[in-house]
């Protein structure tokens, strides 16, 4: 028999003791005395077993696949020191983990209690079985009373918190320090700059990526704890991504959320307002969408911003994504080509299509469209409304998760205080609503005071920067258009007709829109809905949400197989904008 050695702790703060040490020894003593030639040595340093990850996603998890894989030889034993180091689950989970695996010929040995666990025993040897589930058992109530009594030490502290107003530990986000006296935390001016930064780079569009490489250009020194001793802390992706992601910048405190990691606990309530607020709300959202936006559409880092239409390019023919290719020559011209085209995973369609006349053709069609007042500074009251509309939308979130964890509260004990704590949370969310649409509404009026001219010229601005001579004005410029093709919802699709004729579409959102060009940017089609929505003016009034609303009932019963995901506020844009074209024209 060849033995594989399994250690596992919980926390990386167990590192720092002798908890390997002790569980490594203790298992090779164990081999030396069965005389079992060691093969290998798995570990899972600081991964708990009460979510069973680990059997799944770590070490442990990886080395159950070879033994069903046949990679282990038969006749082989996994040795523990414990058996509570394989899992804290319940029982049943335990059991059936072990009985797969020994089915497949491998043993399990425990150095506690010397115990060797094998196919044959766990199906005739009833008492083994039954030490299985008590040893499973008392391991997972174990792990049960702990996790019971950080989440109620979380609860008091929260509610303490909540009472006097003094902080429940010193430790803050990098950008605060706890005064002495514990009363509350201050900023630290040149670090709270920094985070607004990386706010601002994440509205234009930047990625996690590009932030970190920009800062550590421009010589913004990190901070943190940097584990290369003997070197220069410098920005890291990860930071950079957890800080936008960091309820902290709003002023929450989250349980879990720390400054190097997002691992939330079962304790659901958040503290709002617990720390001072040094992102205002419109940023923060703003920033965030942006962020949600490049999961969905792609983004990958490009420093030049050479493809506006990156992550929302498709195959007509599989679905899939299309990446830019170039034809190797001096000054290269660009195609869109199938990725599953180009590696054989089953697309026909090989041709390319060029890229260069389809942007020229688009951003003819639609830039006017997608670049909303947002995308341009303006003396106006829009920066300031947009904010309150930001502070009453987190306020409603807020509210509705609170909302959630009084109604899981409820449903577990019923009490006359959470039922009225409850009716209370849920007056102030009608009362907030209430107010975001009449903020909402001002906000559109505020956004529509710029003249249908000025816009246009600005878009015409836009247009001209997009191939600047000036780098950084270039690069500035398309990332603005990237960012807002993809705010738009823009969906381009690259197909060949039954003629063999190569074309590429553009979509907006909805529907909204729909272009059809050659393969030369010619346009071959183009359906606009905001046009139908122009005839009927006069008849509905297009300026209200009611307006809208009818307009979208009429469309509906014209074009029966319309998407509905036209929503008054984005039906409002584009007919705004439609009218400012043809204003100008």
């Amino acid at each position: 028999m060849q033995a594989y050695i399994y250690i596992r702790f919980s926390t990386p703060k167990q590192e720092k003791g002798a908890s390997k040490e002790r569980q490594l020894e203790d298992c090779q003593a164990f081999c030396a005395r069965r005389q079992w030639p060691i093969a290998d040595t798995i570990q899972d340093l600081g991964r708990s077993a009460w979510t069973g990850a680990h059997l799944t996603a770590g070490n442990l998890g990886k080395f159950a696949e070879r033994v069903r894989a046949g990679e282990v030889p038969p006749g082989s034993v996994l040795v523990v020191e414990k058996l509570d180091r394989l899992s804290r689950q319940d029982p049943r989970t335990t059991q059936r983990w072990m009985e797969d695996l020994c089915a497949k010929g491998l043993s399990i040995a425990t150095v506690s209690g010397d115990r060797v666990y094998d196919d044959a025993g766990l199906r005739t040897d009833l008492m083994g079985t039954f030490e299985i589930l008590m040893r499973a058992k008392l391991a997972h109530d174990e792990s049960t009373q702990k996790s019971e009594r950080v989440l109620d030490r979380i609860g008091r502290n929260i509610q303490r918190a909540k009472e006097t107003g003094r902080v429940i530990t010193a430790k803050a986000p990098g950008w605060l320090v706890a005064r002495k006296d514990r009363s509350g935390f201050d900023p630290i001016p040149e670090r709270v700059a920094v985070v607004t930064l990386i706010y601002e780079l994440a509205a234009e569009g930047k990625g996690a990526r590009w932030i970190a490489k920009e800062l550590n250009e421009r010589g913004i020194p990190a901070w943190g704890r940097w584990r290369r001793p003997n070197s220069t802390p410098t920005w890291e992706i990860t930071s950079v991504a957890l800080i936008l992601k960091q309820p902290s910048v709003e002023g929450d405190y989250v349980p879990g959320f720390s400054n190097t990691s997002a691992n939330r606990t079962k304790f659901k309530e958040r503290l709002v307002g617990y720390y001072p607020r040094i992102v205002d709300a419109d940023l923060v959202a703003r920033a965030r969408a942006a962020v949600a936006s490049r999961k969905t559409g792609g983004g990958r880092h490009t420093k030049n911003v050479a493809n506006l239409f990156a992550g929302i390019v498709v195959c007509g023919a599989c679905g899939h994504k299309m990446n830019v290719r170039t034809n190797g020559e001096a000054n290269p011209k660009r195609y869109w080509q199938c990725v599953y085209s180009t590696r054989s995973r089953g697309c026909e369609q090989r041709e390319m299509f060029r890229y260069e006349p389809f942007e020229a053709a688009a951003l003819d069609a639609v830039l006017h469209l997608a670049l909303d007042d947002r995308f341009f500074s303006s003396p106006d009251r829009t920066g300031q409304l947009a904010n309150q509309v930001a502070e009453i939308a987190k306020a409603i979130s807020d509210r509705k998760e609170q909302a959630e964890n009084l109604l899981a509260l409820l449903a577990r004990k019923h009490s006359p205080e959470r039922e009225s704590a409850l009716d209370a949370v849920e007056g102030e969310l009608r009362g907030l609503e209430v107010d975001h649409e009449r903020v909402a509404k001002e906000l559109a009026l505020a956004r529509g005071s710029v003249s249908p001219t000025e816009h246009l010229r600005r878009v015409r601005d836009v247009r001209d920067e997009l191939n600047d001579q000036d780098r950084e004005t270039r690069r500035t410029a398309r990332l603005k258009v990237q960012t807002a093709f993809r705010e738009l919802g823009c969906r381009v699709v690259c197909e060949v007709d039954e003629n063999g004729t190569r074309q590429i579409g553009l979509f907006l959102r909805g529907g909204a829109a729909s272009f059809l060009f050659d393969n030369q940017g010619t346009p071959l089609l183009s359906l606009n809905l905001v046009e139908f929505l122009d005839h009927l003016e006069g008849v509905v009034d297009l300026d209200t949400p009611e307006g809208l609303a009818d307009a979208a009932a009429r469309l509906k019963g014209v074009m029966p197989a319309a998407p509905g995901d036209l929503d008054a506020s984005f039906l409002s844009t584009m007919v705004r904008r439609h009218r400012a074209n043809r204003e100008l024209a």
